[in-house]
């Protein structure tokens, strides 16, 4: 984990911009995929600005970052979703259940 936290010591710091929420709508359909756990563009800011998109819908996953690597559920979950939106462009009929078990491995340790 140091290996990545070094590079964010660095990484500019800056105030939300309030404006950045103030787009006009688009009816463009639109797959947004939100970790509950990210520390970068909080699941709450991804709600925010799916207001603006009436086609638009949220994936949350709750034990998620900033990136899904190493949670159960990659191939089978995400990865199937996005895959079946690019086929539909329809992020309503999309069913995004399996989105809730997509979870990090057990901790434990190295014997």
């Amino acid at each position: 984990l140091e290996p990545q936290r070094a590079p964010c010591a660095s990484w500019p710091r800056a105030p939300r911009d309030p404006q950045l929420m103030e787009q006009r709508k688009s009816n463009v359909p639109v797959l947004f995929i939100a970790g509950e756990l990210d520390p970068v563009a909080p699941a709450d800011w991804t709600r925010e600005l799916a207001r603006n998109f009436p086609r638009g819908r949220v994936a949350s996953i709750p034990h998620g970052g900033h990136m899904p690597d190493g949670l159960s559920g990659l191939d089978t979950c995400l990865d199937a979703t996005v895959l079946k939106f690019y086929d539909t462009a329809d992020a309503q009929a999309l069913d995004l259940s399996c989105f809730a078990g997509m979870a990090p491995p057990p901790f434990g340790a190295a014997p």
